[in-house]
């Protein structure tokens, strides 16, 4: 693999840079139901809200709550994944207050058969709506800035799962707001799974499928998604074991550090999030980062504080010839301003982003990095002065892969990612025509 000057990578870039102060903040609560079942409440930047499941009809006044306390008069999407009672029946009610407003209701291909099902259904007609069914590759128009993408079920069923599991046919979805992302399980089972492993997606935040069931989060699901963060929907003490003991076993297994929660046992589990950092708010009033790098209180907009000085800091004392000057700081400013009219960056795709993350984290060699930093040139993604280059076997300094994991977390600005592509040039750990 080769590599060009990546400077123009950096210059004017959109697709992963950092949010602006006056970006808004997304909700997403998941509902504790008090009782077996899962709903979800979905509020946009924009305000659009998207109300996925809603338990057992006896959880109504709990989802009705939530819903009041962020002023819903409207719900722009009702989801309903799939005919299970702990998740259809709560709808209906819903439906038929006068209180609530539904536009547009999506549902799984595989139709239940139940009489909750079939009162469900009649209370669409009722409003004057039908039933859109949903498969694999079709989005969920909610907000500009949230891409909302159907993962499963596909067209024909899911491969291995029998034709009449509704489980297996849940509707699954995958919601992206900047860099933090949700994957939306409903009771997806391991054949499920696999079928979504085909096509993976970058995720940080997952519903455990079917409330932690351990015939569902299988070990291959784990390591495909990669999440940081898992909340269950599953009442406390219930007759099933949700989240099952060797569920929570495996995701530990994973990763010791992941958090996991329940919401029976901690309320109402809210993320809000400005697409950069990322809080949980439990019932309580209790709040932390939902993981690693993602404190409100740490994020300013537009850098990241003391650990971007910190950054700069390090640069200028890797670049000091032996008599304590800077060896190349003129050439740094030509080099940004010759770039910057020189280079364009166009659309990036998520893989970038996804082989950064892992040669940060040492899960992939130097090769995955610049291999990416090469597709991109390759693909006219950066169009620059240069197309040749070689990397090093040099040691690459920690605090260059520290840089990087803070740019691709939306945590530091894109100059300070160039401090680090500028030294690896600078000490030849890149080496470039």
């Amino acid at each position: 693999m080769h590599i060009v000057y990546v400077l123009p990578f950096l210059i004017g870039f959109g697709v992963f840079g950092v949010l602006g102060a006056a970006a808004e903040e997304m909700n997403v609560v998941f509902i504790d139901l008090e009782k077996k079942g899962e709903s979800i409440l979905v509020v946009t930047p924009s305000g659009g809200v998207m109300l996925i499941d809603g338990g057992l009809k006896g959880s109504n006044e709990q989802v009705k709550s939530v819903l009041r306390s962020y002023d819903v008069g409207t719900i722009d999407v009702m989801v309903s994944t799939h005919a299970d009672q702990d998740h259809v029946a709560g709808l209906t009610p819903i439906l038929q207050s006068a209180e609530f407003d539904v536009d547009e209701v999506l549902v799984s291909p595989l139709k239940g058969t139940t009489k909750t099902y079939q009162k469900f259904l009649d209370a669409i007609r009722q409003e004057g709506l039908a039933a859109k069914t949903v498969t694999v590759g079709q989005t969920i128009d909610l907000d500009d800035a949230v891409e909302i993408t159907v993962l499963s079920p596909p067209v024909g069923g899911v491969p291995g799962a029998d034709a009449d599991d509704n489980n297996a046919h849940s509707v699954v979805i995958h919601m992206a707001y900047n860099d933090v992302s949700f994957l939306f399980t409903g009771d997806a089972t391991a054949e499920t799974e696999m079928f979504l492993r085909n096509n993976p997606l970058d995720v940080n935040i997952i519903n455990g499928p079917h409330h932690g069931s351990k015939h569902s989060n299988t070990y291959g699901f784990i390591d495909e998604f990669d999440p940081e963060l898992v909340v269950f929907s599953a009442d406390a003490d219930n007759q099933y074991g949700h989240p099952h003991g060797e569920v929570v076993t495996r995701y530990r297994t994973y990763d010791q550090s992941m958090e996991l929660y329940q919401t029976g046992t901690s309320g109402d589990i809210t993320i809000e999030t400005n697409g950069a950092w990322c809080m949980i708010v439990f019932e309580s009033g209790q709040e932390k980062p939902c993981y690693d790098g993602t404190d409100k209180n740490e994020y300013d907009g537009r850098s990241h504080g003391k650990k971007e000085d910190a950054i700069k800091e390090q640069y200028r004392e890797d670049t000091k010839t032996d008599d304590g000057s800077r060896s190349h700081g003129e050439k740094e400013g030509v080099i940004k301003e010759s770039y910057q009219e020189e280079a364009k960056v166009t659309q990036v795709p998520q893989w970038i982003k996804v082989h950064m993350g892992w040669w940060v984290e040492e899960r992939v060699d130097d090769a995955a990095f610049t291999g990416a930093i090469w597709y991109l040139v390759s693909e006219n993604i950066i169009h620059a002065l240069c197309s040749t280059g070689q990397v090093s076997d040099t040691t690459i300094p920690e605090w260059v892969k520290q840089s990087v994991q803070w740019w691709i977390e939306g945590k530091t600005t894109e100059d300070e990612f160039l401090t680090g592509i500028q030294y690896l040039t600078s000490v030849g750990i890149i080496q470039v025509c």
